[in-house]
């Protein structure tokens, strides 16, 4: 079985993201403008455009993978995941959005993932390994 999924993209975050880039854009036309500042704010906005719509998230056998095109894929065996919680943390991690799964694995080795459609991605995790404990931060 091979599943994708991609990152969720998160209004939150991405308008975050903007403003940074607008705010550091600001001098570019109310200073003295330079060619060189303009085509390096430009190289970061598109790496930035680049990362978010590339991550993704495999489920390939009893593997999990995490794939963005800017870094070497993270693998997971799925048996070693301990616990699933949602979160809102906004340390970087491999995520386009706040809306958030932290997963602890193997020893003491913890991940941040946005996945779309998350409660689908929790589902097939525990098909594989049910023995995750599931967290929910956010329900009743």
């Amino acid at each position: 079985m091979k599943k994708t999924y991609k990152s969720k993209k998160g209004t939150g975050l991405i308008f975050v993201i903007f403003l940074s880039i607008a705010v550091a854009s600001l001098p570019l036309f109310f200073g003295a403008f330079s060619w060189l500042a303009f085509f390096v704010l430009l190289l970061v906005a598109c790496f930035i455009i680049l990362v978010f719509l590339t991550i993704k998230y495999e489920i390939e056998d009893d593997r999990l993978l995490i794939k963005c095109a800017c870094s070497k894929p993270v693998k997971i065996d799925i048996n070693t995941i301990k616990k699933i919680v949602e979160t809102n943390n906004p340390i970087s991690s491999p995520a386009a959005s706040l809306d958030r799964l932290e997963i602890t694995y193997a020893g003491n080795g913890k991940i941040i993932i946005s996945p779309e459609r998350k409660n689908e991605f929790i589902n097939d995790i525990k098909e594989i390994n049910p023995n995750i404990i599931v967290k929910y931060t956010k329900r009743g």
